[in-house]
C-alpha cells in the first residue's frame, strides 16, 4: 500500500513538474499561464519538501525499530536510537513513505489567499494520507510515531521557510519603480490583510519579513500573480 501511494505521489509530482514548466515556457496556454507562480511554488515546496526528508533520513543513525535487537535485529536501544553497535543500519529519521502524503501540504498554501475552504480540505487530505502511510509503517515495524511526525514538521517547515521567501521576493518588487509602471493593477494574496488571515506560523513568517524592512501596507505587492 505504501509503495503504491508513493509511486503514485512521485508521479504526480514528475507531472506537476512537467505542468510547471509548460507553464512557462508557452504562452499559448492561457489558463495554466494564469497560474504559473502557483504552480511554481507548489513544485518547488513538495519536491523541497521529498528532498530534504530524504536527505535527512539517508543521513540519520536513528534505528528503525525492527534494527532494534529488542526487537529481533542487531541494533543497541539508546534514547536517541543511535545504532553505534551496528553501523551497518540504515537511518530511519524522519519517515519517508508518509511524505507521499505530506508533500501536497504546499498545494493548501498556495490555494489558502484565494480559496480557505479547499485549503483547508486539501491539508485535510495530505495529513490523512501521509498518517495512514506512517501508521502502515508503523504496524511493519519499519517507524516509531516520532519518524512520522518528525516527516511531518519537516514538511510543514519547509512549506512556511519557502512562503516567507516568496513574501520577501515580492514585497521587495514594491520598490521597483519600473514594475510599478509597468503593473499598476496587479494584485497579490500577500497584503496585510491576508497575510493576517493566515495560519500563525505563516503570520509569523510574514512578520519576520517585514521586520527586516518590507513595507507594511497593505497595498498589493506590485508584479505578483502568484494566485489569481
Amino acid at each position: 500500500m505504501t509503495r503504491g501511494a508513493f509511486f503514485t505521489s512521485a508521479v504526480a509530482a514528475l507531472a506537476l513538474l512537467g505542468l510547471t514548466i509548460t507553464s512557462w515556457v508557452t504562452p499559448s496556454l492561457r489558463a495554466v499561464r494564469a497560474h504559473r507562480e502557483m504552480l511554481l511554488f507548489t513544485a518547488v515546496a513538495a519536491l523541497a519538501a521529498a528532498a530534504i526528508v530524504g536527505a535527512m533520513k539517508h543521513l540519520s543513525s536513528h534505528a528503525c525499530p525492527w534494527d532494534l535487537a529488542i526487537f529481533g535485529g542487531s541494533a543497541v536501544y539508546d534514547l536517541l536510537g543511535a545504532s553505534v553497535a551496528s553501523p551497518s543500519v540504515e537511518g530511519c529519521l524522519p519517515a519517508a513513505h508518509p511524505v507521499a502524503g505530506y508533500a501536497w501540504l504546499a498545494v493548501g498554501f498556495a490555494l489558502y489567499p484565494s480559496a480557505r475552504r479547499r485549503a483547508w480540505q486539501t491539508w485535510a487530505l495530505a495529513f490523512a494520507l501521509g498518517t495512514v502511510c506512517g501508521a502502515v509503517q508503523i504496524v511493519r515495524g519499519a517507524h516509531f510515531l516520532s519518524h512520522v511526525l518528525w516527516s511531518a514538521w519537516v514538511v510543514w517547515a519547509v512549506n512556511v521557510v519557502l512562503i516567507t521567501a516568496f513574501v520577501a521576493v515580492q514585497r521587495s518588487a514594491q520598490n521597483c519603480t519600473p514594475c510599478a509602471a509597468r503593473n499598476r493593477s496587479a494584485s497579490s494574496p500577500w497584503s496585510s490583510a491576508n497575510v493576517a488571515s493566515m495560519p500563525a506560523s505563516v503570520q509569523v513568517a510574514a512578520a519576520t519579513v517585514t521586520e527586516r524592512g518590507a513595507p507594511t501596507t497593505g497595498q498589493p505587492v506590485v508584479g505578483s500573480r502568484m494566485w489569481p
